[in-house]
């Protein structure tokens, strides 16, 4: 069976789900929900943003690379701050412990982190725009 960015997002899913620093997670969705759906904080979404091919050193075969935003959400009039870097020193732990993904890829890394910030009333709302970068072989 060939690795697909479905497989990839499935292992991801898997990993922080099961993740023991991340257990207080209310949710993790495929993808961002529509905001009826938000669940209390804090709470996440994974979707794949795409990536590259490029021909690989051997004939027939191909390098792939995916990009993932893995987005941890938090909703907190004080801890909100603390709480977000928290959480992501935790996904990048649980990623950086098996840089393959489970034999799915080459190798992985997370590539860069945006803080978003939004103010609703009386609470602060933090998302990190974590973004994986997986390599594979074709």
């Amino acid at each position: 069976m060939s690795v697909t960015p479905n497989t990839i997002l499935d292992y991801i899913l898997e990993t922080l789900r099961e993740d023991s620093h991340l257990s207080d997670f209310k949710k993790w969705f495929l993808g961002e929900p529509p905001a009826t759906q938000y669940p209390s904080s804090p709470w996440g979404w994974i979707e794949w943003i795409g990536g590259r091919q490029t021909p690989g050193t051997a004939s027939n075969s191909m390098t792939t690379e995916d990009r993932f935003y893995i987005v941890p959400v938090m909703k907190h009039p004080e801890t909100a701050e603390r709480s977000v870097v928290a959480y992501v020193e935790a996904i990048e732990s649980a990623l950086a412990s098996d840089r393959t993904l489970d034999g799915n890829v080459a190798y992985s890394w997370v590539e860069n982190r945006e803080k978003i910030k939004d103010r609703m009333k009386d609470h602060n709302i933090i998302a990190v725009f974590i973004t994986l970068h997986t390599k594979r072989k074709k």
